[in-house]
């Protein structure tokens, strides 16, 4: 069983996905939609990127198991991928993992079984030290980096179609407008897309899905691809309508100012739900 892998899966699906809206956007052969298709080009590889560092964080995980039984090792990759997917800070991870790897290493060198050890419930075992550490996936964590990661694409999607003009000037930033569909279908893959697949992702780790039900982790894909599919296929002259209306979003720079304060306030979240979980703790 390939143990721990589950996070290259699906960094490989979401890169197949983004490769295929390339390429369906060149085929509209339409200007707006071919800018966007050189953005999502741009994505892709960005994707496939991930997909190699996921790959080598992996081989450098099995390297550091590679003695052990394949019960304790298996443990330990889906350990490794559930952590490494929480909302711990990046230092808080290692320690974890750190501690984790010396009692299975101990534990296997006194030869006990790895049941004896975690008890019946490994996604337990390994969720009270991503909860020791305030990992867990709160609401406002969720929502801070849907935020930053729907105002960091509008202001990317700006950002070429104001470069695209030749220049950059007050008059290119108020006309060229970004499309209802654009940004309504962003929104719904920044607030419903991405919670869903960090939650699935980590609660397949935990619970070290196998067989048919590890192909569960690709339903959260269907999302983004059924939406491109809507955006491009759509031919109802009303919805059509609709659908290419230009919103007045970032027509100057005082609003484009606020929405990368936004942004920034996503971030922000994210860190202010780390430190409340903390607080929690100590307070147990």
């Amino acid at each position: 069983m390939n143990s721990g892998r589950m996070k290259v899966y699906l960094s490989s699906g979401l890169a197949l996905v983004l490769l295929v809206q390339v390429v369906l956007f060149f085929l509209i052969n339409d200007k707006f939609r071919l800018g966007v298709s050189i953005i999502l080009s741009i994505m892709v590889a960005l994707a496939l990127l991930n997909v190699y560092f996921n790959y080598q964080s992996v081989r450098k995980s099995e390297e550091k198991v590679k003695s052990l039984s394949d019960e304790y090792r298996n443990f330990y990759l889906n350990a490794d991928e559930a952590v490494k997917s929480s909302s711990m800070k990046k230092w808080d991870k290692k320690n974890t993992m750190d501690m984790i790897l010396e009692i299975l290493l101990h534990a296997y060198e006194d030869g006990r079984r790895l049941e004896d050890l975690i008890g019946s419930d490994s996604s337990a075992y390994i969720n009270n030290f991503i909860q020791a550490s305030g990992g867990r996936f709160t609401p406002l964590y969720m929502f801070g980096l849907s935020t930053t990661s729907f105002f960091l694409y509008l202001l990317l999607i700006k950002a070429y179609k104001v470069v695209r003009q030749g220049e950059v000037s007050l008059k290119s930033i108020s006309i060229e407008t970004l499309d209802v569909g654009i940004v309504v279908i962003y929104f719904i893959i920044a607030f419903m897309f991405m919670p869903w697949l960090l939650l699935v992702l980590q609660k397949a780790s935990l619970e070290q899905w196998s067989g048919f039900k590890k192909l569960l982790i690709f339903l959260p894909l269907s999302i983004p691809i059924l939406l491109i599919l809507v955006l491009i296929i759509v031919d109802n002259q009303s919805l059509r309508v609709v659908l290419d209306t230009p919103l007045p979003i970032m027509g100057n720079i005082w609003l484009i100012l606020i929405c990368i304060f936004l942004a920034l306030a996503g971030i922000g979240m994210v860190k202010y739900s780390r430190k409340l979980e903390l607080r929690k703790l100590l307070k147990d």
